[in-house]
C-alpha cells in the first residue's frame, strides 16, 4: 500500500514544495519499511532518494524536516552497509550524525538517537581501517549512553554495553591495551549487575572477564590478571555444555595459573594449571589444544623433573598435531617446547630423547637465529646434545655444523667436546 501511496503522489503535476514534502516522508518510510524487510537494495534506493529529496527541502528553508532526513541518511546508512558498500554508508551515517547533533542540542530527547547512528558510524569507520574516527564515535556513543543511563533511562544499559565493548575492541586494535582495558572493565561491570538476575548475561560476562585477564597480562599486571581470570572461571563454570563450560573454565584456569607462575607463586599457579589440564583434556576436538599445550608448557617449566618431562612430552604432542593441521602457524612453539623437552630429558639421562629432539630443531633454530628466544635456545640444547652423543657413543649428524653456525652468528669461539 505505501508503495501505490508514494507512487500516487509522483503522478501529480505541478508538485507544490508541500506535495515534494510528502513525497519524500512517504519514500523515506518505505525505505524503512524495506529496510526492516531485508530487502536492503530495494531500501538503499527508496532512502537515498527521501534523503536527496529532504535535503532539498531543508536547504529551503524546512527546518522542521532535518528529522526525516536524519532517519533517511541512517537508512541510508544501514542498508548500504548491508549491500558491502561501506564507504558510502559511512558517508551517509556521518550526515545522519551531524543532523542528530544539531538536533540533541536544541532537545536532549534526540540524544538516544545520536548514540545510535554514532555507533553506527563507528562501527563502518572501523570496518574501514579509520579506527582513530571510529574511537572518536565509539567514545560518543559511550559518553551519550551513559548519560542517559545516570538519568535512569534504563533501556540503553545493552547499548551501552555494546558501545563499551567496540570501542575496548577497538582500542585494543590500535595498540592502546590500558585504554580498551578501561572500557572492558566498565562493560564487565555493567554484566556482573546483570548476570545477578539474568542467566543469558552470564555467556558474555565469561568472555569479558577473560579479555581483561588477557589484557592485563598483556601489560604486565599479572596480579590483576589472575584475579580477573579466576572470576571468568567462575562465571564460566555455571555455564551450560552448549554454552561450552568445560572448555571455557579450562581455559580461564589457564590464564590464571600462568599470571600465577609469573608472579613467582608457583604451587598455586601449577595447581591452577593441572585443573586447565584436566578440563581441556576432557574437551573433543581441537580448539583448545593451543591452550592445552600453553598450560603444559608453563607445567614443564616450573614442576619437578620428572612431571616436568611428562608435562613437556604432552605439550609437544599438541603442538605437533597443531603444526600438522596448520603448517607453519605452531612450528615456533612446537620447536622450542621440543627444546625444553630435550633439557628435561637429559635432567632424566633420557639421551634418546634428546638427540632426537636436538636433531629435528637445530636446523630451525638456526633458520631462526635473529629470534632472541631462538637464539637464547641453541647453546643450552648443543650442551645437552653434545653430552648424549658422548654418553650414547654415536656419530653426532648435526653437531659440528650447528656449533659452526652458532659461532659465525655469535662471533665467538664454540668448542667442541666431540
Amino acid at each position: 500500500m505505501l508503495r501505490v501511496v508514494v507512487a500516487l503522489r509522483e503522478t501529480a503535476e505541478p508538485m507544490t514544495q508541500e506535495a515534494v514534502g510528502a513525497l519524500a516522508l512517504g519514500v523515506g518510510r518505505l525505505g524503512s519499511a524495506l529496510t526492516r524487510a531485508g530487502r536492503f537494495a530495494e531500501a538503499a534506493s527508496a532512502s537515498l532518494r527521501a534523503a536527496t529529496l529532504l535535503e532539498d527541502l531543508v536547504s529551503a528553508g524546512h527546518s522542521g524536516l532535518r528529522y526525516f532526513l536524519a532517519q533517511a541518511d541512517e537508512d541510508a546508512g544501514n542498508a548500504l552497509a548491508r549491500l558491502g558498500e561501506p564507504g558510502g554508508a559511512a558517508r551517509h551515517m556521518r550526515q545522519a550524525v551531524g543532523l542528530y547533533e544539531d538536533l540533541a542540542a536544541e532537545d536532549p530527547g534526540h540524544r538516544d538517537l545520536l548514540a545510535r547512528a554514532s555507533g553506527a558510524l563507528a562501527d563502518l569507520l572501523a570496518d574501514l581501517g579509520d579506527l582513530a574516527g571510529a574511537l572518536e564515535a565509539y567514545e560518543r556513543a559511550v559518553n551519550l549512553y551513559r548519560a542517559l543511563l545516570d538519568e535512569g533511562h534504563t533501556a540503553v544499559r545493552t547499548n551501552l554495553l555494546g558501545a563499551l565493548t567496540s570501542a575496548a575492541r577497538t582500542r585494543d586494535r590500535a595498540g592502546d591495551a590500558a585504554g580498551s582495558l578501561t572500557f572492558t572493565r566498565e562493560a564487565i561491570g555493567l554484566l556482573e549487575q546483570a548476570a545477578l538476575v539474568d542467566v543469558d548475561a552470564r555467556p558474555v560476562l565469561a568472555g569479558l572477564l577473560e579479555t581483561a585477564a588477557e589484557g592485563l597480562a598483556e601489560i604486565g599486571e599479572d596480579e590483576h590478571a589472575a584475579d580477573a581470570a579466576l572470576r571468568a572461571a567462575d562465571v564460566a563454570r555455571r555455564l551450560s555444555e552448549e554454552e561450552n563450560a568445560t572448555a571455557r573454565t579450562g581455559r580461564c584456569l589457564r590464564l590464571a595459573g600462568l599470571a600465577r607462575c609469573r608472579l613467582g607463586e608457583i604451587e598455586e599457579g601449577l595447581d591452577l594449571l593441572r585443573r586447565a589440564v584436566t578440563l581441556l583434556d576432557a574437551v573433543d576436538g581441537t580448539d583448545v589444544l593451543p591452550e592445552l599445550g600453553q598450560a603444559l608448557h608453563m607445567m614443564a617449566v616450573m614442576s619437578p623433573a620428572d612431571d616436568a618431562y611428562d608435562a613437556a612430552e604432552r605439550a609437544v604432542a599438541c603442538f605437533r598435531r597443531l603444526d600438522r593441521e596448520a603448517p607453519g602457524t605452531w612450528r615456533r612453539a612446537l620447536v622450542l617446547t621440543l627444546v625444553l623437552l630435550a633439557h628435561r630429558a637429559a635432567e632424566n639421562e633420557r639421551w634418546r630423547v634428546v638427540v632426537n629432539a636436538a636433531e629435528e630443531t637445530i636446523p630451525d633454530l638456526l633458520e631462526n637465529a635473529p629470534d632472541e628466544r631462538a637464539r637464547e635456545s641453541l647453546p643450552e640444547l648443543l650442551d645437552d646434545y653434545r653430552t648424549a652423543v658422548v654418553r650414547l657413543n654415536i656419530p653426532d649428524t648435526r653437531l659440528a655444523y650447528a656449533e659452526a653456525e652458532l659461532r659465525r652468528l655469535q662471533g665467538t669461539t664454540v668448542a667442541s667436546a666431540v
